[in-house]
């Protein structure tokens, strides 16, 4: 399971890594090299992904994919291109491409490819219309639920139908664009997960192939049932958690409890990255939902919301880890952000396993309710 804490820590040390604007706009949190994003679009017949993936401010992929459907008796599908944009431009002013997939003419991936163009034009010059998206405007709804916030925008957009429904939250990367709703109030084009990669050797967006259901009667996991136990009161530095005898603490530091091979708790303070406080927010929660080393957060089963009363953010998020030929971990992360007077967070995460959370739910909620 502590491996599993490593992606927290990677996102905040990627804060120093370069940061770049996208062609025509300036983001309220710049983006990144090696920043991507996926969404599931509903417009096709069948379960179908886009992902967009930048490696600097001039080299793009964009990706569709199509897992295998036995039903239909349809093969996975993938169609993947590689492009190159003028950086100055103050439009998606594309200058290169090269494609990496096999593109056969006698089906429908010389029509999927131009949809992946049309995807590009349309979204940057959507943006564009913006100008400064930014959530300091009164008309950007901030801190009420993850699928509510944002701005909304009305578009004619034949591509989805006609009249929709565009909701941009700076949140997500590259284009903000979070989803899109059709003119019949269907869900047509939906931000699924965000990530970013690690190395030149991260696979982890070429590898994204959409997100599995979990089964409970599937899960071969050996799990415990937790009942009540003698009561115990973790401290680390300002913060504190009530546990039980059922736990364990690190030998080396007292910001990690272990529960068996079923949950980690972890306690620790996180820096101020910028003085404007709804943008040091803003930065700090895109670097807890971002998607790390192969473990991809499912934001469809994402809840953000703000407690006003306590100044803090909670997030509870589900996590998919795909493994071939062995079975596939889900995990569940409950995470507190409290506001300090130093302008950072104090943060608090409890991370478990689906299976577990699932048949000691009551039990992880009333320790995570204890933690000040």
């Amino acid at each position: 399971m502590k491996k599993n804490l490593l992606s927290i820590f990677t996102a905040i040390v990627l804060a120093a890594m370069p940061l770049f604007a996208m062609p025509g706009f300036d983001s309220y949190i710049p983006d990144a090299s090696g920043q991507y994003v996926y969404y599931r679009d509903y417009s096709f017949t069948r379960e179908s992904y886009i992902g967009i993936l930048t490696y600097d401010e001039a080299t793009y992929q964009i990706r569709y994919y199509s897992p295998e459907d036995l039903t239909a008796s349809l093969p996975q599908k993938e169609v993947a291109l590689l492009l190159t944009v003028n950086p100055d431009a103050d439009f998606w002013d594309m200058t290169g491409e090269r494609i990496l997939t096999t593109i056969l003419p006698d089906d429908d991936s010389l029509d999927i490819m131009n949809y992946l163009h049309d995807i590009l034009y349309d979204f940057s010059s959507f943006r564009n219309k913006l100008f400064d998206l930014s959530p300091e405007d009164e008309e950007y709804v901030w801190g009420k639920d993850f699928w509510e916030n944002g701005y909304k925008t009305k578009q004619n957009y034949p591509l989805f139908g006609g009249d929709v429904t565009i909701s941009y939250d700076c949140l997500i990367p590259l284009f903000n664009i979070k989803e899109i709703i059709a003119p019949d109030g269907s869900v047509a084009f939906s931000c699924c997960t965000f990530g970013r990669l690690q190395s030149s050797d991260d696979k982890s967006f070429d590898n994204f192939k959409g997100f599995k259901e979990y089964d409970i009667t599937a899960d071969s996991r050996k799990s415990k049932i937790y009942k009540k136990a003698k009561s115990l009161k973790h401290t680390s530095g300002n913060h504190t958690v009530t546990i039980d005898k059922n736990w364990q603490t690190d030998n080396e530091s007292d910001n990690f409890c272990t529960l068996n091979e079923d949950a980690v708790i972890t306690m620790l303070s996180v820096p101020k990255f910028d003085q404007n406080q709804t943008k040091n927010d803003f930065f700090t929660i895109r670097s807890y939902l971002t998607s790390l080393l192969y473990s991809y957060i499912n934001l469809d089963k994402c809840e953000l919301r703000f407690d006003s009363k306590k100044n803090a953010y909670r997030i509870a998020k589900e996590s998919f880890q795909p493994k071939d030929g062995g079975q596939s971990n889900y995990i569940n992360t409950i995470e507190m952000l409290t506001r300090t007077d130093t302008g950072g967070f104090d943060y608090f995460s409890m991370i478990m396993f689906k299976k577990s959370y699932a048949e000691n739910t009551a039990y992880f909620d009333k320790i995570v309710k204890s933690y000040k």
